[in-house]
């Protein structure tokens, strides 16, 4: 049976691992597996006249206005980018795959082609979690305009939580017949060994932070509540991976690793052996599109500690894979939890194994390429006579 063409619109590159931290990569993969695929990306940067242009408007507002005007939900950008990539844009394809692209697919116009549009977050929950406070009133409102045009312009749209595809529907008033939810995967390569036997027979409970950014993924509150472990005398050990935190730590026995290259080989390594030995994944980001690092957490059975902000509670379901608690929670409310799982070893041992299979049937990219192929695939049988 021939295979739908489906073009992969995107500024990055798919084929690049650095791209929004590999997503594009495993999505651009999964879709190979089940379509004959053409990639857009990497659309050039701008170049001469407009790259000076933006240049010197954002140093002026910067320096005069301390705002910004936010270039990834740039009409004008939108359209540059098209015009550089029209002959592929409006070629000959049974669908376009545009993740992260509402600049793109924004200002395409005229085409029969059908659309799916995905993403992790809209631009009204990227205003309200990420402090966009400090871009210009016309920036905000541009950035609307985007987002709603990419969202009714698109054919599907895909996501991958409840909390963005409900703000796509209720902000934004996309058809909900419209609207997908599937959750992205861990990104590793190999499934990791697991017994959870080995898993729960430990004597000091290995506890993870994993995040590059400290204050927004809850670093303060980590090292509170780990403080209060260690006072009353639980036997603990905290490793801190992906950051340099921004207070002194030299008088305590917590580990800090401030990067692991997953790129390399000898970085995949690192990250397998620090993930093998870690018992909880304790994150408890403020702001969160989604965090595939609870994913990888997932595939290696390791229970997850986090906050209901943005998507979390998509991943981490309370009693299952861990716990996500209330976003007022302080140290004392994660230090009982914790303590509660650090008593109970038939617990600890239940929640490794449901993370472990919530990974096996939900939260790892083969799942999510079997998912999107049948969506994609179900709209094109229903609308077209013939592959």
């Amino acid at each position: 049976m021939k295979k739908y063409k489906i073009l992969f619109l995107s500024e990055a590159d798919p084929l690049d691992k650095r791209a929004w931290s590999g997503t594009l990569y495993y999505m651009n993969a999964q879709l190979s597996k089940h379509f004959e695929v053409t990639n857009v990306g990497p659309i050039p940067n701008l170049s001469g006249f407009w790259n000076l242009m933006f240049k010197i408007y954002a140093s002026i507002n910067h320096r005069l206005f301390n705002k910004f005007y936010d270039t990834n939900h740039s009409k004008l950008i939108g359209k540059l980018n098209l015009k550089k990539v029209k002959e592929k844009v409006y070629g000959a394809y049974d669908f376009i795959y545009a993740p992260a692209a509402s600049r793109e697919v924004s200002q395409i116009k005229k085409i029969k082609i059908p659309i799916l549009y995905a993403s992790d977050i809209t631009f009204d929950l990227i205003k309200e979690k990420y402090g966009f406070e400090i871009l210009f009133d016309f920036s905000k409102k541009e950035g609307d305009e985007v987002e709603r045009l990419a969202i009714n312009r698109s054919t599907l749209c895909l996501y991958c939580s409840d909390w963005a595809a409900s703000s796509a529907i209720n902000t934004y008033g996309a058809n909900p017949d419209k609207v997908y939810v599937v959750p992205f995967g861990a990104n590793i390569n190999t499934l990791p060994d697991y017994h959870v036997e080995k898993k729960a027979k430990y004597k000091t409970l290995e506890i993870l932070f994993l995040g590059v950014d400290w204050v927004r993924k809850g670093g303060d509150i980590v090292l509170k509540t780990y403080l209060l472990l260690k006072a009353k005398g639980i036997d603990v050990h905290l490793t801190i991976c992906g950051c340099l935190p921004p207070i002194d730590l030299s008088s305590t026995d917590v580990t800090i690793i401030p990067f692991i290259d997953k790129r390399k080989p000898e970085g995949v390594k690192a990250f397998d052996s620090l993930l093998t030995k870690s018992h909880l994944l304790f994150v408890p980001s403020q702001a969160e599109a989604f965090g595939i690092v609870f994913c990888e957490a997932a595939a290696y059975g390791i229970p997850v500690i986090s906050r209901d902000a943005g998507g979390i509670s998509s991943i981490v379901k309370n009693g299952i894979n861990g716990y996500c608690l209330p976003p007022d929670a302080t140290e004392y409310d994660y230090f009982n939890t914790i303590t509660k799982i650090v008593n109970d070893r038939e617990l600890y041992a239940q929640l490794s194994q449901d993370s472990r299979k919530k990974y096996l049937e939900e939260l790892n990219w083969d799942k999510w390429g079997e998912s999107v192929h049948d969506i994609i695939t179900n709209y094109l049988v229903k609308n077209k006579s013939s592959y």
